[in-house]
């Protein structure tokens, strides 16, 4: 610039270097907040790895063609650890790091099974208008039902039809190296709920169930 004003011809070198330096920092950290909110290709990989273990062992148990729901936005967990998990270098930072904030998902699932993207709202109007229908029903009842889940769930299932509840996914940890990857997965039912934390290993370019953890609880 050819006119400097005082106070910056009056700046002193260091001072200069100093403020580069303080601006540097702001933008790589914009852009590392930036990256923690892009669900990456190797993330949906991995959900569809897990989408895939659960409609197995659900196809082998019931014999059914499941369908899938999936809320649109990724969870924050507590994460219970596991002493297997511990020992696997760099996998919990990452998965905390990852999970401090909750981000969007769409359908850029990999997977050729049926499933519905959705958020909370929606499927919380579907339950408060079976509730609605159950109390009505209720009313009419001589002897009143203990608990009315399979009307309160219905205009759910009537919905999303060959659905069994419906799941949210956290962000997906790596592990040093990127070998092995751990995932918090929360299925919500009409009776029932569980959450179970899956570590994932990478062979071949490709990603497989290493280990998996969790619990639940009744409606």
């Amino acid at each position: 610039m050819r006119h400097l004003s005082q106070k910056a011809k009056a700046m002193k070198p260091h001072k200069i270097i100093l403020t580069f330096f303080t601006a540097f920092l702001l933008c790589v950290f914009s852009l590392n907040i930036f990256a923690q909110t892009e669900v990456t290709k190797e993330e949906y990989a991995i959900y569809a790895t897990v989408l895939k273990s659960i409609y197995v062992d659900n196809f082998n148990e019931n014999k059914t063609k499941l369908s899938f729901v999936i809320i649109d936005t990724t969870d924050k967990p507590d994460v219970v650890s596991d002493y297997k998990v511990n020992k696997i270098r760099g996998l919990l930072n990452s998965f905390n790091q990852r999970n401090q904030v909750s981000v969007k998902l769409d359908k850029s699932f990999p997977i050729k099974y049926r499933y519905e993207i959705t958020n909370k709202s929606e499927i919380d109007r579907l339950l408060e208008i079976g509730r609605k229908e159950f109390d009505e029903s209720q009313k009419k009842r001589k002897a009143p039902l203990p608990n009315g889940y399979s009307e309160i769930w219905g205009p759910f299932h009537n919905k999303y039809l060959g659905s069994y509840g419906y799941y949210q996914f956290s962000r997906v940890g790596f592990g040093t190296g990127k070998e092995f990857a751990l995932v918090y997965v929360e299925h919500t039912a009409s009776e029932s709920g569980s959450w179970t934390n899956y570590v994932l290993r990478k062979k071949k370019n490709h990603w497989m169930i290493y280990l998996s953890y969790g619990g639940g609880w009744d409606a």
